[in-house]
């Protein structure tokens, strides 16, 4: 039990850099680190009032109904499913593709102590993400009925419960998809397609639950019926709290806890195995000296990045997810077509407003594609090595610019080319379809890094702190989207109907943008690194 208690603690001090906020003596720096604990904890605000709101809503509609208690089943399945979602990409970082796993195996730990801290860890994060799903839903059930406070202790109670069941089948899907791709001699691409697929068929039951939830209402007598045939910890969970049911409490809570100490006990035989499966590498044994060929230093520093981007599914899925979902809704739309994906939505009118918001979709979804916000954190282990070649920091910046337009631009125009043929598109829009997209892409590209080098995230152990839940991925994904959501508010609310004035004016201020970031790249980016 020390052992593990010492391996939260270790988990728990690197995940949020404490040392780093007692330790660091420059006040620069410590004011950085406070800002961004702000800004993360801002967000997560954000998110909860946002909740709040919509529970509260939804709350006074149904006390009218007397179906309060539809509050809280929202709340443990909206929890579960974003728990879930969050989870299935990390768990593979955190579980099997880890920096410090060498380490750990080295010492006289058990295997399942190892993999249940790494479990916990991931348990502990997805908290916050659990506690604002569930928080609001519960404050508007306790608001709009006459509960005791006794109400808040089974929350909190059933609350540490309500990860458990969506983190270990995101465990297993990781689990799965590490298995089959460390053995495969191209285990990262393999990975890669695994995951997409994962992906694709999730995405694709999420737009048939609307089917199959109907199916299911139509064949039973009450919702608590539903909730038993779809998920049966939400019936427990609804119940417990619905009646103070201590039974039924008991009931969540074995249902939650039992399948994951089964996991715990499963998984710990093959976590050793699968981790050095995980750190072999593929040799040919017929290597043959040939030419050596002379390169540009950006050329052969862009050939280094896409070979270390491609070594990590981790960091391939959650830097093109933009690219990923375009590409599916571009193939839904040829395939399905316009009318039957509006039918899947519930949105009717969207063949006609579609058209008119390619460009905002298309640059929205550049925004949500940036390799190189955890780009110069990644480098860590490496970073020397970088620093003491003979070329000057610009390259250096230039090939993680060019990495991230190599993931956006090919399929950014092949899917914009798609869409602008399926709805006839053509003039001045059809330039503003292809034109203003780029240009965002230069942005995310070029802003992405210089955030990364204002905020750098040097000392981790998965590459999942750094790629998902570092400082420079969350704001490059926010200013990403603001710079987006600006000309779009002012279109909508000035009604703006000069477009190709409008996209003119859009293409040169975003052009001026694009150069005052490399300016600042080539002053403050170069000091910045040099100082890493």
């Amino acid at each position: 039990m020390s052992n593990l208690s010492t391996l939260l603690k270790v988990n728990f001090i690197n995940s949020i850099g404490i040392n780093k906020i007692l330790k660091e003596k420059s006040k620069s720096e410590k004011n950085k680190i406070l800002g961004t604990s702000l800004l993360i904890f801002m967000s997560f605000a954000m998110l909860f009032c946002m909740f709040t709101v919509y529970a509260m809503s939804l709350g006074k509609v149904l006390k009218e109904i007397s179906k309060l208690d539809v509050l809280l089943t929202f709340a443990i399945t909206m929890s579960t499913v974003f728990v879930f979602f969050t989870s299935i990409y990390k768990a593979q970082g955190y579980l099997f593709s880890n920096k410090d796993y060498d380490i750990l195996a080295a010492m006289p730990i058990k295997s399942s102590t190892i993999l249940l801290s790494k479990i916990l860890s991931l348990i502990i994060i997805n908290y916050c993400i659990s506690l604002i799903m569930l928080l609001p839903f519960a404050i508007s059930y306790f608001i709009n009925s006459n509960v005791s406070f006794i109400f808040f202790i089974y929350v909190i109670v059933l609350s540490v419960f309500v990860p458990l069941i969506p983190i270990v089948l995101a465990s297993i899907i990781a689990f799965i998809i590490s298995f089959f791709s460390s053995r495969s001699k191209h285990k990262n691409i393999v990975a890669i397609l695994l995951s997409v697929l994962s992906l694709v068929l999730i995405m694709v039951l999420s737009m048939r639950s609307d089917k199959i939830i109907e199916y299911v209402m139509e064949n039973s007598n009450a919702i608590s019926i539903v909730m038993q045939k779809m998920y049966l910890p939400s019936y427990y969970f609804t119940e417990a709290l619905k009646n103070f049911s201590i039974i039924n409490g008991i009931k969540f809570s074995l249902i939650s806890i039992v399948p994951f100490i089964v996991f715990i006990l499963v998984f710990s035989r093959s976590f050793k195995t699968i981790n050095s499966k995980l750190k072999e590498s593929y040799k040919k044994s017929n290597y043959k000296f040939k030419e050596l060929k002379v390169e540009s230093p950006v050329k052969a520093l862009l050939r280094k990045e896409v070979r270390r981007y491609f070594s990590s599914n981790i960091y391939v899925l959650n830097t093109s997810v933009g690219m990923i979902l375009f590409t599916i809704f571009s193939v839904a739309l040829i395939f399905v077509g316009v009318e039957k994906i509006s039918v899947i939505l519930e949105m009717p009118m969207m063949a006609e407003i579609l058209p008119s918001y390619i460009i905002l979709i298309g640059s929205g979804l550049v925004a949500l594609t940036c390799t190189t916000a955890p780009s110069i954190s990644l480098e860590s282990p490496n970073l020397w090595i970088l620093k003491s070649m003979p070329i000057k920091e610009t390259e250096i910046f230039k090939s993680k610019i060019a990495l991230n337009l190599l993931v956006i631009l090919p399929l950014l125009y092949i899917n914009m080319l798609v869409l602008s043929f399926k709805f006839r598109i053509s003039g001045v829009y059809l330039i503003g379809v292809f034109l203003i997209p780029t240009l965002y892409a230069f942005i995310i590209s070029m802003g992405g890094l210089l955030i990364n080098l204002y905020f750098p995230k040097l000392m981790w152990t998965s590459e999942t702190q750094v790629v998902k839940q570092s400082a420079s991925t969350m704001i490059s994904m926010l200013l990403g989207m603001v710079i987006i959501a600006i000309p779009t508010l002012i279109y909508i609310y000035f009604r703006i109907e000069n477009f190709a004035v409008f996209i003119g004016v859009l293409a040169v201020i975003l052009l001026s943008v694009i150069f005052v970031i490399w300016n600042m790249l080539k002053t403050k980016g170069v000091e910045l690194f040099n100082k890493l």
